[in-house]
């Protein structure tokens, strides 16, 4: 529901239902409150432009429960950058939600001498409440968690996209889950980005690279997965990554086709063991989500939890991986695009866990992962894809079985 008056302000009103088919969600969350067959207020904001009203000062203002995204006009295709830290702003519930409780404030570059600039401030309080619930929950503490942002976009250095961002993020309480831990922690990450808003060499090239420098502290109560030398300590934060990747395209040469090849690469740094007084692991923020996989993310934790039962699911940290990609649209079966995809994955560094026998393996490689996707526009609003991911375990894991995830979608869109 979306309504607007003049250029002044408006209101923005979505609701959610995601119904698992043969799955008896009441039983299963009994007592949680919001559960899987419940009615979600997903998105609930207001809008204000200040040019609107006498003044006309360069502001936009939304806040109540939102998406947090550089352009909502786009869905949720209009994230911040590719998502890689400001996203999802729920991670209990899946893809059903990604929305902040927060307010912002969005500077208008042009008419403050800053031309083709926007300049967004953040506040969000992802936690505040006292969830004594399900046990897949955190079960014995308060949550107290906020997150702070500056987030600027220009086009000054056209046809190239520069972002600049220094977010801030607090949790205030350590939380408990089970018997593991959620430390309290101050982290500030201060990075930026660069992408083409346009395909360079004649249509040929695209390409994006970002990077990030993290400081802070943590103070686990604890341990920090299966390392003890941490307990009861305040634990100072310097961790950083960063990511790349270039696409060729030869769309005009081989129109029949339209093929593209993209390579990547992927660093997040990882705890190094014989600093004891410095944590190293990156923190994943607010993309605790399946940019890399759908099949990983069920795989992959931070050092804060053990192998089950553990709040930070789906926390990318502690890796590097190289990607290939090739696609094709072919002409001959309209509306219809492959990818292919193969990661080599492998850890950044030798953390506590490794040492303390917690994976395993005696080695660093992760594995390598194979991704396929299909999708075909079968009619105007009527989509449908097959996704694929098989994963070659390495020696990290012990056992090393082998895992695989698929998926087949039909999206009508009306």
């Amino acid at each position: 529901f979306d309504v607007q008056y003049k250029n002044i302000c408006g209101a923005y009103v979505q609701l959610t239902s995601e119904y698992r088919w043969g799955t008896k969600t009441e039983y299963n969350y009994s007592g949680a409150g919001v559960n899987a067959l419940d009615i979600i207020l997903d998105n609930a904001y207001f809008r204000l432009n200040f040019e609107g009203l006498p003044g006309e000062l360069p502001f936009e203002l939304s806040a109540g429960r939102q998406d947090l995204l550089a352009a909502p006009e786009k869905g949720w295709r209009g994230w911040y950058g590719e998502g890689w830290l400001l996203f999802d702003g729920t991670p209990y519930d899946g893809s059903m939600t990604i929305s902040f409780d927060s307010i912002k404030l969005r500077a208008k570059g042009e008419k403050i001498g800053l031309p083709d600039t926007t300049l967004d401030f953040i506040f969000a309080k992802p936690a505040d409440f006292d969830e004594r619930g399900p046990a897949l929950r955190y079960a014995t503490a308060s949550r107290d968690e906020d997150v702070y942002a500056l987030y600027a976009i220009t086009r000054l250095t056209s046809p190239f996209q520069t972002d600049l961002y220094a977010m801030h993020r607090n949790k205030n309480k350590t939380a408990t889950f089970g018997t593991k831990e959620d430390p309290t922690l101050q982290t500030s990450v201060f990075g930026s980005r660069i992408s083409t808003t346009k395909s360079l060499l004649g249509g040929h090239f695209d390409c994006a690279a970002e990077g990030a420098f993290q400081v802070g502290s943590l103070h686990p109560q604890a341990k920090i997965g299966q390392d003890p030398r941490y307990a009861g300590k305040r634990v100072v934060r310097q961790a950083y990554g960063a990511y790349g990747w270039i696409r060729l395209n030869a769309n005009q040469e081989i129109p029949e086709l339209k093929p593209h090849v993209t390579f990547r690469f992927d660093y997040l740094s990882g705890d190094d063991p014989d600093t004891e007084g410095t944590y190293e692991g990156w923190d994943s923020f607010y993309a605790e989500w399946p940019k890399y996989s759908e099949l990983l993310i069920y795989k992959l934790w931070d050092g804060f939890g053990g192998l089950t039962q553990n709040p930070n699911l789906g926390a990318f940290t502690n890796m590097y991986f190289p990607s290939i990609e090739l696609g094709i649209a072919p002409s001959a079966v309209k509306g219809l695009s492959i990818k292919g995809r193969y990661r080599y994955l492998a850890a950044a560094n030798a953390n506590a866990d490794e040492i303390a026998g917690f994976t395993g393996g005696p080695g660093r490689k992760l594995g390598s992962l194979w991704q396929f996707y299909a999708q075909y526009v079968i009619t105007k609003g009527f989509i449908t894809h097959f996704y694929f991911d098989y994963f070659n375990t390495g020696n990290y894991y012990r056992p090393n079985d082998d895992a695989w995830f698929a998926r087949v979608e039909f999206l009508y869109m009306f």
